[in-house]
């Protein structure tokens, strides 16, 4: 530590603004890797089709390739949920310890933010109802709800390819005998 006035204090400020800084780019990531999974299940989804149209006269092989395919997809969905849920695990890590850093400075702005998202008008009562994703516990929390509608895409993109699943392994099955 220095000898000098405030010197803790901008050295807070700083970790603060590395700090969220990070937060913000774990939000720019996971925005990034939705537009990753989305563009690479649509070129997938694009392939099928094409094979779809171009069907050959071998049945079996096809179906047994178009459902690896399928399967495939639906990986990748479950994939892209796991993913949103390691980003959320990290986004739960940062935002207390930036709240708590919050407490060191003059104005609490992610405190007063996610007060007013969740409609808490007394920041007061944080310490007993912060949960650990920096929301303030209540009904209305609207942070899981977002996580929840985030999870909702990638179960709604995989709805084609468990079909898709389905009705090859069966077409697969009726070529066989």
């Amino acid at each position: 530590m220095s000898d000098k006035p405030g010197f803790e204090k901008i050295q807070m400020l700083e970790q603060y603004k590395v700090y969220v800084e990070a937060a913000c780019k774990n939000s720019i990531l996971r925005s990034d890797i939705h537009k990753f999974y989305a563009l690479l299940l649509l070129l997938l989804m694009g392939g099928i089709v094409f094979l779809i149209k171009d069907e050959r006269s071998d049945l079996s092989n096809f179906y047994c390739f178009l459902f690896c395919v399928s399967l495939f997809g639906v990986f990748l969905c479950m994939l892209w949920i796991r993913t949103i849920e390691y980003y959320k695990s990290i986004s739960e890590k940062k935002f207390p310890i930036i709240h708590e850093m919050e407490e060191y400075l003059p104005f609490k702005c992610f405190q007063l933010e996610w007060a007013r998202r969740n409609n808490i008008q007394d920041l007061s009562v944080k310490d007993s109802c912060m949960d650990i994703c920096g929301c303030l516990k209540k009904p209305s929390c609207k942070c899981d709800k977002s996580i929840d509608n985030e999870k909702l895409v990638p179960k709604v993109a995989g709805i084609p390819f468990i079909i898709l699943c389905l009705y090859s392994f069966i077409k697969f099955l009726f070529t066989l005998f």
